[in-house]
């Protein structure tokens, strides 16, 4: 695997300003930078592979802190759901939510079980006959 330049200083704070502003426009003013240089900067391949690895690095420690918060969730229904002093609208409402990830989960971890499996087989030496 190729290496990737060094991205200067002006190119780092790009990268950060990217990820915090919500325009192009916003980002160039933030990282000092003009708006054409940017583009550019966007088109060459080891910023733009460092602005993807970012982007990953970012969405991984979202993901993250989403499972974390996930466990409050499911306790949190599972709470409303047993509380007898819940109206029994809202006991329903989260049994039915709890029901309705546990089989999103499940089928999650199906697909993922045989997308696993076809890659293996692609993995795999092909006999020619």
């Amino acid at each position: 695997m190729e290496e990737q330049p060094e991205l200067n200083a002006k190119q780092e704070r790009a990268l950060v300003a990217l990820m915090t502003c919500r325009t192009l426009d916003e980002a160039a003013d933030q990282a000092s930078v003009g708006q054409r240089t940017l583009r550019r900067w966007l088109q060459q391949e080891g910023f733009q592979n460092a602005f993807q690895d970012l982007r990953r690095e970012a969405m991984a420690s979202a993901s993250t802190y989403l499972r974390t918060l996930a466990w409050e969730a499911v306790s949190t229904l599972r709470a409303v759901m047993t509380d007898d002093a819940n109206a029994p609208g809202s006991r329903v409402s989260a049994a039915r939510t709890l029901l309705e990830h546990a089989q999103r989960a499940v089928e999650f971890e199906d697909l993922s079980l045989r997308v696993d499996a076809l890659e293996s087989e692609l993995r795999r030496p092909t006999k020619c006959a």
